[in-house]
């Protein structure tokens, strides 16, 4: 014996958009469709002669120029003598490079613009101690303005970007 489908047990004339189901206690039905509370806005009306032609609509939700007014005290503008661009996915450009059959490991630094020899005299001060050996390994690839670090410190360096505001 066959037996119909799903679709044909519901009466034709109910559509998915009003298709209703009942609540636990069957007193009333729930509607699938989401419904738009309209709560959060309050008409007025002005109280000059045109009053009933010009409502005046007051919307009590957030607006962006209220989130912003809070933000920016928190956000400080620092300038340096060189900035370095995120790229396209907003990560920072700071990769490894696996050479000699991974037995030579660099840190690049891409994407900088304005004074290198800043950026690399920082770096030194403030990632790396003075006393360790790695102050000599920075160096810097002036035709593709790139600072070169020998070493696996990509997590090191990405920490100080951000930290530094970039």
């Amino acid at each position: 014996m066959l037996t119909k489908p799903f679709s044909s047990a519901l009466p034709l004339y109910y559509s998915v958009r009003t298709f209703h189901v009942k609540s636990r206690n069957f007193s009333e039905p729930i509607s699938l469709k989401k419904q738009k509370p309209e709560k959060n806005r309050i008409s007025r009306y002005s109280l000059d002669e045109n009053s009933a032609d010009n409502p005046i609509i007051i919307d009590n939700r957030k607006q962006p120029d209220q989130l912003n007014q809070k933000l920016e005290p928190i956000i400080k503008y620092v300038q340096y003598p060189y900035f370095v661009h995120r790229t396209k996915n907003k990560s920072l450009p700071v990769y490894s490079d696996f050479r000699n059959g991974k037995s030579r490991i660099l840190t690049v630094i891409r994407r900088i613009e304005g004074d290198i020899q800043a950026l690399r005299n920082d770096i030194r001060k403030e990632v790396f101690p003075y006393d360790t050996p790695i102050n000599s390994m920075i160096s810097i690839n002036h035709t593709s303005n790139q600072v070169v670090i020998k070493g696996n410190y990509v997590f090191k360096v990405k920490k100080w970007f951000i930290n530094k505001g970039f």
